[in-house]
């Protein structure tokens, strides 16, 4: 109960002491750092931590009862209320809008927010071609099930051809085929996280990661991102204040963000999880698409002590709807991934893994990344541009040579969710920054997504967010006009 007695009153203050004590436990529930059903520290003992009188904490209980966050039970204390799961709800409906924008109640012209690539850049033919090969040389075999690992030619094919090129030395038993990497999240959840465990993520950070870790009850703690990489001076008083299970990271072309961890803090980071064994979840999350000419290798590449599980999807550089990932697994997780796994789906489509064995060792994954690369280049440097042009005034903009995302701060507001609703009007979908937070928070950022636009509507988007920026800024500016 140590992080209730942290609590700060200040009695000179014009707000009741009562109404400072019910405000920062509030803000405690709903940032995470108190879980569902943990209690609150008996009345007398926390009047006397807090120096204040027995009235005070109850005032403050009875207010938080009020609001629905607390609840009591007779002869045993007050306790935080289960969790609704509003606030993830509505993380995710921002984020799922963001995605596929029928969601929304206005038709969208210009999309900035979807990861999904154009699906003109798919492989139809080639996966067609292997689609057919597989038939013809396995017939009805090609629909039974598979070994819960997945395909053993396919993790075969992924060492050789896949984590090789990544300076990753494995063998085929330590890769579990996932449908997508979104599962290898939830798996990786069942098999490692209990009820009341602390993760770390970044922040920002994806917000599928953030709702899977919610839904096991985990406490959630937000690890500051800056340009380099993670604030590592906090990980390590996270480390100590409140040991936790696991950190789940993106170290190269982080999403939202675009920022690639330093050569210096990926090897610090492992590092410190080394000295502390602390199990690192890494999310390769579009590394295919790094247009630098240095080529950053995955935090598996430097694992001593294999205490990093390496999660990589193929939806950004081959298709979305394959559903197929995979992840390689430390030695002391196997059987509980395995299991996981096996509650999960049983095994992913044994007809889909013997394809994409195929698509691997034809050459046509490695055609397809390059293809890829090269028109995403070409998105970015025609957005870059644009931004430069049409967005320099109102923000700052964090560039990395890499993927898909722009990481955008508005110089002038704390929220994005005013130029996010206007462009939504206006046809034009960007994600606002709080998606990406595990938190409640007011942010001043937003993402600008290439995946599926065209250059010529990125130019267009990117214009229109400039003017509605304009609009705003020209608003603001008349509300403190004088009068005379």
């Amino acid at each position: 109960m140590s992080i209730f007695f942290s609590v700060e009153l200040k009695p000179e203050a014009r707000e009741h002491l009562y109404v400072q004590l019910y405000k920062a436990i509030r803000k405690l529930i709903e940032s995470g750092e108190i879980l569902a059903n943990e209690k609150l520290p008996p009345i007398r003992t926390y009047a006397s931590a807090l120096n204040v009188n027995n009235i005070t904490i109850i005032n403050a209980y009875k207010l938080l009862e009020k609001h629905e966050l607390v609840y009591k039970k007779v002869g045993s204390g007050t306790y935080v209320r289960i969790e609704n799961n509003s606030e993830s709800i509505v993380v995710d409906q921002r984020y799922k809008e963001s995605q596929l924008p029928n969601q929304t109640n206005h038709t969208i012209g210009i999309n900035l927010a979807t990861t999904t690539p154009s699906d003109y850049l798919f492989p139809v033919e080639n996966f067609k071609s292997v689609l057919n090969e597989v038939l013809d040389r396995d017939k009805g075999g090609a629909f039974g099930y598979q070994d819960s690992r997945g395909y053993s030619a396919l993790r075969q094919a992924l060492c050789l051809h896949v984590l090789k090129e990544n300076g990753i030395e494995t063998n085929e038993d330590s890769i579990q085929i996932l449908s997508g990497a979104q599962q290898g999240l939830d798996v990786v959840s069942k098999a490692l996280i209990n009820y009341g465990d602390t993760v770390i993520v970044e922040a920002p950070t994806y917000t599928g990661a953030i709702a899977t870790f919610k839904s096991r009850g985990a406490r959630i703690l937000e690890l500051p991102l800056e340009a380099d990489g993670p604030n590592l001076i906090k990980l390590r008083e996270y480390i100590y204040q409140y040991r936790p299970k696991l950190l789940y990271v993106m170290p190269i072309l982080q999403n939202p963000t675009g920022v690639v961890y330093s050569k210096e803090k990926r090897e610090e980071l492992i590092a410190i999880c080394n000295k502390h064994q602390l199990m690192v979840l890494e999310d390769d999350y579009c590394s295919d698409l790094a247009f630098s000419s240095q080529h950053v290798k995955p935090l598996k590449a430097i694992d001593t002590d294999d205490l990093v599980i390496y999660i990589k999807s193929f939806s950004k550089a081959v298709m979305p709807g394959l559903r197929l990932g995979f992840m390689l697994t430390p030695e002391r997780l196997k059987q509980q991934v395995i299991m996981a796994k096996q509650s999960t789906d049983i095994t992913t489509s044994g007809l889909t893994q013997r394809a994409f064995e195929r698509f691997i060792t034809h050459g046509y994954y490695e055609t397809q990344k390059n293809m890829m690369h090269d028109t995403f280049k070409n998105r970015y440097q025609v957005a870059s541009e644009a931004i430069k042009k049409y967005l320099a005034p109102h923000c700052e903009v964090m560039c990395f040579e890499g993927g898909f995302n722009f990481w955008l701060k508005l110089r002038k507001f704390s929220s994005s969710k005013t130029l996010y609703e206007q462009l939504k009007i206006r046809g034009v979908l960007i994600t606002s920054g709080d998606a990406f937070y595990a938190s409640k928070v007011e942010s001043p950022y937003f993402r600008i997504t290439i995946a599926g636009v065209e250059a010529d509507e990125l130019t267009f988007g990117i214009k229109m967010i400039g003017k509605v920026l304009d609009e705003m800024n020209t608003e603001t500016t008349d509300q403190f006009k004088p009068i005379l």
